[in-house]
C-alpha cells in the first residue's frame, strides 16, 4: 500500500477525527476512570482550527486507496525556565494510524515527517507522552529510538 506523507489540508479533519475517536476509545479502555466514553481530544472542527498554524504543524499519512490512514498533531514549544536551559522542542500531541494500516511502517513514516520538521526549525529534541497503560506504543516508541525523560507518577486519592 504506496503511503504519502504531507501536511493536514482542509478536507483531512473528518478523518483526522475519526482517528482521534479510535484513540480515545482505546484510552478510555485503559483508563475509565480519566477518559470519557464517546469522547476526543478534538472534533473536527477543532482539528480544522489547528491547520495552518506555524506552532502546530499537522501530518497525515494518505493511502492511495484507504485515503488518510493516520496523523500526527505536533506543537513547536519553546521552554523557558531558568532552572533549565533554553531549548525548543518538537512535542507530538497526538499519533495514530487506522487498524488498516498497522504494522506497514506507517506510524515510523508519520515520526520521521516530525524528526525532519524538528530539525528544520532547530529543535532540540522530540518529545511525546504515552500512557503507561498504552504498552504497544510504548513498545513502538522505543523501537524508534525513544527513551524515557520522566516519569509522572500519581497516588489516586479519590474513591
Amino acid at each position: 500500500m504506496p503511503i504519502t506523507i504531507r501536511y493536514a489540508q482542509k478536507g483531512d479533519e473528518a478523518a483526522i477525527a475519526e482517528l482521534l475517536v479510535a484513540i480515545h476509545t482505546q484510552h478510555a479502555e485503559g483508563r475509565p476512570d480519566l477518559f470519557g466514553k464517546g469522547r476526543a481530544k478534538y472534533s473536527a472542527e477543532e482539528v480544522l482550527s489547528l491547520f495552518g498554524k506555524e506552532t502546530e504543524p499537522i501530518f497525515v499519512a494518505e493511502s492511495d486507496t484507504l485515503g488518510v490512514v493516520g496523523y500526527a498533531i505536533c506543537q513547536i514549544i519553546t521552554a523557558k525556565n531558568p532552572a533549565l536551559s533554553d531549548f525548543t522542542t518538537l512535542y507530538l500531541d497526538d499519533l495514530n494510524v487506522s487498524a488498516l494500516a498497522r504494522r506497514q511502517g506507517v506510524g515510523t513514516m508519520l515520526l520521521d515527517a516530525c524528526r525532519r520538521e524538528a530539525r528544520e526549525r532547530g529543535c532540540y529534541n522530540l518529545t511525546l507522552n504515552v500512557w503507561a497503560f498504552n504498552e504497544g506504543a510504548i513498545r513502538f516508541y522505543e523501537a524508534n529510538g525513544f527513551r524515557v525523560q520522566r516519569t509522572i507518577l500519581e497516588d489516586i486519592l479519590a474513591p
